[in-house]
């Protein structure tokens, strides 16, 4: 834990932390992130809930399709929400899941396009 007098300086970090930066936020985030390149749908990032949540690692996850990452009955719920995304559109839903252990949760789901 730091105090207000342990800030870091952010700008004058050594090079090549930035994704250990981008790592140890998103890991700490109450949230499940992932990102996935529009055209091959492939996983480039993951944090490690979303990872987790979806069984893998978030080395192992990597390169892994959607459908892959999230298995067939997600893919088929949501493929259609994937579809507006790779047509350039933000698209936000709420839908079931069903956890490994059989508990039912909604979830709430943004998907944002990348930039053109």
């Amino acid at each position: 834990m730091m105090s207000s007098t342990d800030k870091p300086d952010l700008n004058n970090r050594p090079m090549g932390s930035s994704d250990s930066l981008l790592r140890l936020i998103a890991d700490s985030v109450p949230a499940l992130i992932a990102y996935y390149e529009v055209h091959t749908l492939q996983c480039q990032f993951a944090n490690r809930r979303y990872a987790e949540y979806n069984g893998w690692t978030p080395q192992t996850i990597l390169g892994k399709t959607v459908r892959e990452a999230i298995g067939e009955a997600a893919w088929a719920m949501i493929e259609p929400h994937v579809r507006q995304v790779v047509a350039g559109k933000t698209v936000q839903y709420v839908r079931e899941q069903t956890l490994p252990d059989g508990t039912q949760r909604a979830i709430e789901v943004n998907l944002i396009p990348p930039p053109r």
